[in-house]
């Protein structure tokens, strides 16, 4: 049994495995909310797309998902022979329109990053994930003061509470 016969996708993962081998780090050409700062998807988009045409392959990304999350999958395919391989899937929950079109955004970067081994953010060593939870009412640096807390209800939200229970007949 020939590797072909074994794994058709083989040729294709080889491709991609020597487009990963010889990848750079993008330039880190944005900056976030909180002054950190990343690769943009343009720029990473731009920094891919010259390699990935020299291999002849290309990426999309697929989007799935339901009417309070969104799924996207990033897919690889072989220019000549239309061979496609899965790379990766990440899912997150939505609010509204305009956070799903931040979301797919984000995903498809941290999809492309994550697939190809490339570094598209600064690494600050885990110091903001493991920073010490704030104390309610005392903004930081980069908190805002009109930023509740999150264990914080908003008067409006309050009241919307009261309302909802006070129509139940029991006393909890």
């Amino acid at each position: 049994m020939s590797e072909l016969e074994a794994d058709p996708l083989a040729p294709l993962r080889a491709t991609f495995a020597g487009v990963v081998a010889n990848l750079t780090n993008p330039k880190l050409d944005a900056k976030g909310a909180h002054g950190a700062k990343y690769t943009s998807l343009g720029e990473l988009t731009n920094h891919l797309r010259p390699l990935l045409a020299d291999a002849r392959i290309s990426v999309m990304h697929e989007l799935g998902g339901d009417s309070t999350t969104i799924a996207v999958t990033l897919v690889v395919l072989d220019i000549d022979t239309g061979d496609r391989m899965v790379v990766g899937r990440a899912a997150m929950p939505f609010r509204d329109a305009q956070q799903l079109g931040g979301i797919v955004t984000y995903l498809r970067r941290y999809l492309l990053t994550a697939a190809f081994g490339i570094v598209g953010d600064h690494d600050d060593d885990g110091k903001a994930a493991s920073a010490p939870a704030r104390r309610p009412g005392k903004p930081s640096n980069d908190q805002p003061s009109t930023v509740r807390p999150a264990d914080t209800i908003s008067p409006a939200q309050k009241e919307a509470l009261q309302t909802r229970y006070s129509v139940l007949d029991r006393p909890e």
